[in-house]
């Protein structure tokens, strides 16, 4: 919606249509005047007629085509239907909102497929997400949007970079306090972050591909007087995709009741296991199988190159680069 505009022959998707109501409607039909083409979404059962009211789908169709538009009535799959459709059309700018977040794997193929198709005879696309990687794959300049305005404008990396990086702190530990900005709840709160490296390099923390460490886990527990909590992490790479996720009782030793005031757990990442680059570490507190809270903006750490034999010293590919055994016969 523009504000003032006028937009002819145009091609509208309308959403979950049983919850428009007529007034809306009819600003929306006095915008896209006759000639254009309406889809409508949603369960045609739903009737009420009143004007600040969802009034159904029928009514709706009724109005928009008294008002010289096609309309036309797609099925309750909304999300999918409306993806499947905008990607048979051949516009001149295509906005795709999340197309990931639906449909199977072979659904969102078809619509990156379509998405490059139009890319490539020179017309725009206008991809919204937060899939950092399906973005710097697919896109050459990213516009960053925060609380309805532009952050950051410019090239994909450049832009995914700094908002990744707005996610962590980049250092090896982080502290709040409770009573003050721990985040929790009433039972048990973080308190805590940090990296703890098992060798350094000139009295510096210095994290490289050779150095195994802890990520350890500061809390205070005011609530929980039995041994039902489960910490987790998730460990995230520059490209936002996830490393690995793991758990304290999964895979810890069962130590019985959560001792009450302040503690912590520990998880030990081997040498030799991450890739290269900047990591972020997501943590998440549990209670009868329930997530309890998570934390997303803990701390970051950058993994660096360490020494390497052969002759070649570009990074290597992959997610992680673990260091397998190998041999001849």
């Amino acid at each position: 919606h523009v504000r003032g505009r006028t937009f002819n022959d145009c091609f509208v998707i309308i959403d979950e249509a049983q919850n428009m109501t007529v007034r809306k409607m009819r600003t929306i039909v006095t915008r896209i005047g006759r000639g254009s083409r309406m889809v409508l979404t949603g369960d045609p059962s739903h009737v009420d007629l009143r004007d600040d009211e969802p009034s159904g789908l029928n009514h709706l169709i009724q109005l928009v085509e008294h008002a010289g538009i096609a309309a036309i009535h797609c099925f309750d799959d909304s999300r999918i239907v409306r993806n499947s459709v905008a990607a048979h059309l051949e516009p001149e700018i295509l906005v795709i909102d999340e197309v990931l977040a639906v449909g199977d794997a072979e659904f969102q193929r078809k619509c990156l497929g379509k998405m490059k198709d139009v890319a490539h005879h020179g017309r725009t696309i206008l991809f919204v997400s937060h899939n950092m990687t399906a973005i710097a794959s697919l896109c050459s300049r990213v516009i960053w949007l925060h609380d309805g305005r532009v952050r950051m404008d410019g090239p994909t990396s450049d832009v995914v970079r700094a908002y990744l990086g707005t996610y962590a702190s980049h250092s090896n530990e982080r502290r709040w306090v409770v009573g003050q900005d721990a985040p929790g709840n009433d039972l048990v709160r973080l308190t805590g972050v940090s990296i703890e490296p098992d060798a350094t390099t000139d009295g510096e923390e210095l994290l490289d591909v050779n150095t195994s460490f802890k990520i350890r886990i500061h809390y205070h527990n005011s609530g929980i007087t039995d041994d039902d909590m489960n910490v987790t992490i998730q460990l995230y790479n520059a490209e936002d995709i996830m490393v690995f996720t793991s758990g304290w009782r999964q895979f810890g030793p069962h130590t019985g009741r959560v001792a009450s005031g302040a503690g912590s757990v520990w998880c030990a990442i081997p040498a030799q296991l991450l890739n290269t680059g900047n990591h972020r570490i997501v943590v998440n507190f549990f209670r009868n199988g329930k997530m309890m809270f998570q934390v997303e903006e803990t701390i970051g750490f950058e993994v660096h190159e360490g020494e390497r034999t052969g002759s070649w010293y570009g990074r290597l590919q992959g997610v992680v680069r673990p260091r397998l055994q190998w041999g001849t016969n």
